[in-house]
């Protein structure tokens, strides 16, 4: 087996400093990214908030105009009455459930491709010293022996 001579000291110095850049900048673009997905987290969130409310709002007037409906045919509360009622609160409610689950699918979707970029990240720093050390272990099979 050969010597750990200047040369070899010089380049493994080098390959360590090129690793420490590489994993910084690994870890710079993992905080980027988490940054980027909590915004859109945060956003598609506020966005389902901002549809159940309304979808809420939509029900209040529509059962208060079927009440007034009702009243005006002079239908008092009861079995038909109640079930029509139910039937669009429970439509509303349905609505609302989807709504959240949609939101839920974006953000998991959102969190899965995170994970995929943070591992893919740092997989790309290591790989600059892989290659490196696979290049010394060539270079010392190459050398000729020291005894024979």
């Amino acid at each position: 087996m050969g010597t750990f001579g200047p040369a070899e000291a010089i380049a493994a110095l080098s390959m360590g400093a090129d690793f420490v850049q590489s994993r910084q900048q690994a870890k710079a673009a993992n905080r980027a990214a988490t940054a980027q997905a909590a915004a859109e987290t945060e956003r598609i969130r506020r966005q389902q908030k901002i549809a159940s409310d309304e979808r809420r709002k939509k029900l209040r007037r529509v059962l208060a105009q079927q009440r007034a409906r009702f009243g005006a045919a002079g239908i008092s509360g009861g079995g038909s009455r109640s079930a029509v009622l139910g039937g669009l609160a429970t439509e509303a409610d349905r609505d609302i459930a989807n709504t959240r689950a949609e939101a839920e699918d974006r953000i998991n979707h959102i969190n899965r491709d995170l994970q995929l970029s943070t591992r893919r990240n740092l997989l790309e720093a290591s790989r600059p010293i892989k290659r490196w050390a696979f290049q010394q272990f060539s270079r010392l099979l190459e050398r000729p022996p020291l005894l024979k």
